[in-house]
């Protein structure tokens, strides 16, 4: 069920309206990259990470609730450690002391920050 989950939420990055497909195949293709370098982290990060990167890439303003609740969720998971070499625990720290607030624009920010991180990480491997 988990693995259908997760490729669920992966092929919903492939048919997110609203960015054009380099710019989400982009994104995407780092995260899932990182995580098939790293096939020991957590399916349940993996699961929230992806639900992220989907619902912040829907231009849908019906979603921005769906959004932050996923963003606030992935946050907390961050913070119990489950984003390990990936996302720090004091990352959430330092994104919320840049972005605080639960607004669009803040969770945005933070977002941001979150998925530069992954991909820093990923490059330095």
């Amino acid at each position: 069920m988990k693995t259908f989950v997760f490729l669920s939420l992966f092929l919903c990055l492939f048919t997110v309206p609203g960015i054009t497909a380099q710019t989400q195949k982009s994104t995407s293709e780092k995260i899932v990259s990182f995580f098939q370098q790293h096939p020991n982290t957590n399916l349940s990060f993996k699961e929230k990470t992806l639900a992220a990167v989907s619902l912040n890439e829907s231009a849908q303003k019906s979603s921005q609730k769906e959004f932050q609740t996923a963003m606030l969720d992935w946050e907390a998971s961050i913070s119990k450690g489950e984003g390990g070499k990936a996302l720090p625990v004091e990352t959430v720290a330092k994104a919320t002391k840049k972005f605080p607030g639960n607004t669009p624009e803040a969770l945005q920010g933070r977002f941001k920050m979150y998925i530069l991180q992954m991909e820093r990480v990923h490059e330095d491997e």
